[in-house]
């Protein structure tokens, strides 16, 4: 259940095929793309030290820290690599849930 929410720069919004960053994720993580998720915003308006493309990672507890790390750099690059943007314009932070803390189809999901 990798899920990723990006908030992108409106100069990049119509720049790529957003399923090339899916596949791409999953490639340089080498999980599959079956349960991940990656929801596109634009964003409207940014202050302070700016980024192309900010990204909240949101993974269950169950991940081993290399797999963390593999999802977390893997989502950086390919976000880097299809919007053709330095990786210092992109900032990718990862939340860890815990079992219980999500709600899927009105239950709450533990592992």
């Amino acid at each position: 259940m990798p899920i990723a929410h990006c908030t992108i720069s409106p100069d990049l919004v119509f720049k790529v095929e957003t399923g090339e960053v899916m596949e791409r994720w999953g490639s340089l993580s080498e999980q599959p793309t079956t349960d991940m998720t990656i929801n596109f915003v634009r964003a409207n308006r940014q202050e302070g030290r700016p980024y192309l493309i900010i990204a909240n990672l949101f993974l269950p507890s169950v991940w081993s820290e290399k797999s963390v790390s593999a999802l977390q750099l893997g989502l950086a690059k390919a976000l880097s690599e299809s919007f053709s943007v330095e990786s210092q314009n992109v900032l990718v932070m990862t939340t860890i849930l815990s079992s219980g803390f999500v709600v899927e189809n009105g239950r709450e999901v533990t592992w």
